[in-house]
């Protein structure tokens, strides 16, 4: 059978399977994820995850996709919950400075690893790059909404293009999450962290470096 993505089951069953499948991926990696242990942990049989992912492939690929959604709905939400309430400039940049806060926080580092991990390992595999990036493209709606609204209302520069401003800030998160995971050294990823708010406040409303 061929791979069936499967990222957000309403089965019960399917749903229980992809659990499994997540804890796996995130304690030993893909190499681990073997289907009798999926069995196992999940309490079904073989033709049962076949069903549901159509073989090890699709399981595989649908527990990356659902990790990786996890994490961009945690941002968008995060983003959506700062930012849509601000009423003047002084409140946008206060909510966008306590975003940052948030994003930039050891405990949200995690999230942008799982994303660059799974960007990481969709390269090869044509169906879960489409899926990864409908799945940004549907949920950078919201930021992208509260990011207009500032612009129109003058309060971020009028001379960028906040979809642009968008995909740069994502990406450049993705990197801190590369810098946190393979240079240990102290005090690096805070200053790479200063030095990412600093660009955005230039970039978003024209601070000067």
């Amino acid at each position: 059978m061929s791979p069936i993505l499967n990222p957000e089951p309403e089965s019960p069953v399917a749903e229980r399977i992809l659990d499994v499948a997540k804890e796996i991926l995130g304690e030993v990696g893909e190499a681990g994820l073997r289907i009798d242990a999926v069995m196992g942990g999940a309490g079904v049989q073989a033709p049962v995850i076949y069903r549901h992912f159509g073989n090890r492939e699709g399981l595989v690929q649908s527990a990356h996709l659902a990790r990786f959604l996890a994490a961009v709905q945690q941002g968008s939400k995060t983003f959506r919950a700062e930012t849509l309430s601000a009423a003047d400039a002084v409140e946008f940049r206060a909510a966008f400075d306590r975003l940052l806060d948030t994003i930039l926080a050891e405990e949200h580092r995690e999230a942008s690893f799982v994303r660059l991990e799974v960007l990481g390992v969709g390269t090869q595999r044509p169906l879960l790059t489409e899926a990864i990036r409908d799945a940004q493209s549907s949920n950078y709606a919201e930021p992208l909404a509260a990011l207009e609204h500032a612009q129109e209302q003058g309060w971020i520069r009028p001379d960028i293009v906040v979809s642009e401003f968008l995909v740069w800030a994502v990406s450049s998160m993705l990197g801190l999450a590369a810098v946190t995971k393979f240079r240990p050294e102290p005090g690096i990823t805070d200053q790479w962290a200063s030095t990412h708010r600093r660009a955005i406040h230039t970039v978003l409303f024209g601070d000067k470096l």
